[in-house]
């Protein structure tokens, strides 16, 4: 990703993800089916909600991956 202008750092997707997370107001779970999960994310901006789908699946190791958003 490119660096970050405030700072000349590089961003990574963790970075994102979790700066994401920290701005979501509500996340809800909405279903689950065999190996995956999928949670409905909600961010009001400008007066506006919006809201995220959030797809996970378990792989072959067990372990929880994002599949989509």
């Amino acid at each position: 990703m490119p660096p970050d202008s405030a700072n000349g750092n590089a961003c990574t997707t963790r970075d994102v993800l979790e700066q994401m997370a920290l701005d979501m107001e509500d996340i809800r779970f909405s279903k689950m089916r065999g190996g995956s999960v999928a949670y409905d994310l909600r961010k009001s901006a400008d007066g506006k909600m919006y809201s995220y789908h959030l797809m996970f699946v378990r792989d072959e190791d067990g372990l929880w991956k994002i599949r989509s958003f």
